[in-house]
């Protein structure tokens, strides 16, 4: 999808929070809303790498519906993270913090589950198809390169998903953001378009916010602002 869309979209999100400002509360249910809008997107992504018609019509209108909902999941997360940013700035009571964890928790949880799922997927699909593996020989990178690559991805992928459980997450996102910085290298060596490069464009920025949702929840568990509405 292209890069200037979803930045879009994250943008529109953003411009959302400042003009809807509902209660707390309100702001949790949505981002439940925004965890099951996730697992659907994993579950479409899974769905359409296993089907066999590739060309079918029906196939062509399920990636155009997924590639709107892959739209609406990154302005929600527009709105969240400016939602949570905001909260920061308000003088709350000790008892709206707890919402502000609570919403913090699954825009974490929403992005943990989608970026996740990419990693892992490129993981599975890299070593699946033997396209992936002689365009690494063909770039100049040794055959242990490219499986040391598909491990470190998948790795990397379980530690986001598993970050509230070993608090990995900020450690697994700094490093796929080099191996995106590797990839970017890669392309550009190669000659090839930007077009080509624009997956790793956008995983490195959606890591580069989760490393700032990940800073905010610290925040959050260790000096905790009140938290009502957002700006």
């Amino acid at each position: 999808m292209d890069v200037l869309m979803i930045i879009g979209s994250f943008v529109i999100g953003a411009f959302f929070n400042a003009i809807i400002k509902p209660a707390a509360k309100t702001v949790y249910y949505w981002s439940l809303c925004y965890i099951a809008l996730s697992v659907i997107l994993v579950f479409s992504y899974w769905l359409l790498y296993l089907t066999t018609a590739k060309a079918s019509i029906l196939v062509n209108t399920f990636e155009v519906r997924l590639h709107i909902g892959e739209l609406v999941w990154y302005g929600m997360f527009g709105y969240f993270m400016f939602n949570i940013l905001a909260a920061f700035r308000n003088e709350l009571t000790a008892g709206d913090n707890d919402e502000l964890k609570k919403i913090i928790r699954s825009t974490l949880w929403s992005g943990s589950i989608l970026t996740a799922n990419l990693f892992i997927m490129e993981a599975a699909v890299g070593k699946i198809q033997p396209f992936t593996a002689c365009y690494f020989t063909a770039s100049g990178y040794a055959i242990w390169f490219f499986y040391f690559i598909l491990t470190t991805e998948f790795l990397g992928g379980l530690g986001i998903l598993f970050h509230f459980k070993f608090k990995t997450g900020v450690p697994a996102a700094a490093l796929l953001m080099l191996i995106m910085i590797g990839a970017l290298y890669t392309h550009r060596n190669n000659g090839e378009p930007l077009t080509r490069a624009h997956s790793a464009i956008i995983q490195f920025i959606m890591l580069a916010l989760m490393i700032v949702i990940y800073y905010l929840e610290g925040q959050a568990n260790g000096q905790l602002k009140p938290y009502n509405k957002p700006l």
